[in-house]
């Protein structure tokens, strides 16, 4: 999900500008190279000598990057996100890839992108992370299969909200089945009759 470009039209010129632009940041973008240091088991060794070369290798992932802009159909704005190959095959490393990726802030000839993180979320319907609305859209996708699950997709909101993740999910509601990081109710000072 690529942030603070709901106004642009996804037409093919804006996708390649927004594309080249995410290469050049995240190439250049020091948490990037250190992914690539750490998770890089699906990426060549690119070198000669057999030895692993890091900056070939974050060359060859922000060239798998493409942009995918549409038309999200409730408020006719824009959703942007990246769509790329995965460097690694390490959950771990998945998700350490995600959030650094997520929290770059782009320039673009449009305006920073990423100024402001997307919300993390992972849905019950589809398992990804990267919906911006409260529900999961594939579901209405022809042959998609029939869901069992009739909560709406949310999952994974932090902190026990109405949503799912620690404390509770859409269909539990707010309360869920723990207390999130409330506590115990224990020694609230509710005072004497």
């Amino acid at each position: 999900m690529l942030t603070g470009i709901k106004e642009i039209e996804p037409s093919p010129r804006n996708k390649e500008v927004i594309t080249e632009a995410c290469r050049k940041a995240i190439r250049n973008h020091p948490d990037a190279y250190a992914r690539t240091n750490e998770f890089h088991d699906r990426v060549g060794k690119f070198s000669d000598i057999g030895t692993f070369d890091v900056e070939k290798a974050l060359s060859a992932i922000v060239e798998s990057f493409q942009v995918i802009g549409r038309t999200n159909g409730v408020d006719d704005k824009t959703e942007w996100s990246l769509q790329w190959e995965c460097p690694t095959r390490s959950s771990e490393g998945e998700y350490l890839w995600i959030s650094a990726l997520r929290h770059i802030v782009i320039p673009t000839m449009f305006g920073p992108i990423n100024r402001r993180e997307a919300p993390f979320v992972w849905c019950n319907i589809c398992h990804h992370n990267d919906h911006t609305h409260p529900y999961c859209p594939f579901p209405k996708l022809p042959g998609w299969p029939n869901l069992t699950n009739t909560n709406g997709g949310g999952g994974g909101a932090p902190g026990g909200a109405p949503g799912g993740g620690p404390g509770g999910n859409v269909a539990r509601g707010a309360r869920g089945g723990t207390r999130g990081n409330r506590g115990s109710r224990g020694g609230r000072g509710r005072g004497t009759a």
